[in-house]
């Protein structure tokens, strides 16, 4: 059989085969490249980690926790943090009060052209929700990036919300009061 392919192969000519022949060997290319890091914030709100230049458009941010050294229960709210992708160089660690010693992780994915048809990043406070661009949800993936608390005094875990793609405009955060904001990004797929 496989020679009769190679046979016809040679009859069609050697654009359909080259071409069928160069499909089937290629590697699908989709992620260009990943970075990570951390951010130190030692008596800052707000703290920035340079990265290799990323196409903004293609690349998608990944808040991978945090680590704090003060133990109060006092501090922890004012402890928690958001990453944001701010430039193509530039990812920022902020969260409410300069109070506490913050360290938080992030990785940065960057993607070829033609897997991301769009990214969104914002924030929502607590109770409340966000309206975004028109995304098809089926193919849109909502993600985490970070929590910031109460500017003044500790409230607890109630601060804390979830977070949903409601529809394919809105990002609804259920719980939590109205001070408090969590980052999000939304990543629509082709």
């Amino acid at each position: 059989m496989s020679r009769a392919y190679s046979q016809r192969t040679r009859t069609l000519g050697s654009t359909v085969g080259t071409t069928v022949r160069n499909w089937l060997s290629r590697t699908p290319k989709i992620v260009k490249s990943i970075q990570r890091g951390t951010i130190t914030l030692t008596g800052v709100a707000s703290n920035t980690a340079t990265i290799t230049s990323v196409v903004l458009a293609n690349s998608v941010l990944v808040w991978l926790g945090q680590s704090s050294t003060d133990v109060a229960v006092s501090s922890t709210d004012r402890s928690y943090t958001a990453v944001s992708l701010t430039n193509s160089t530039t990812v920022t660690g902020t969260r409410s009060s300069a109070s506490s010693n913050v360290t938080v992780s992030f990785e940065v994915i960057e993607y070829y052209p033609g897997v991301i048809k769009s990214v969104q990043r914002g924030t929502v406070v607590s109770a409340a929700t966000s309206t975004i661009t028109a995304v098809d949800v089926s193919k849109s993936v909502l993600t985490f990036l970070g929590y910031i608390g109460s500017l003044s005094t500790y409230v607890g875990l109630n601060t804390v919300c979830t977070m949903v793609l409601t529809n394919s405009t809105t990002i609804t955060c259920t719980g939590g009061d109205a001070v408090h904001s969590m980052g999000w990004q939304v990543v629509e797929y082709y």
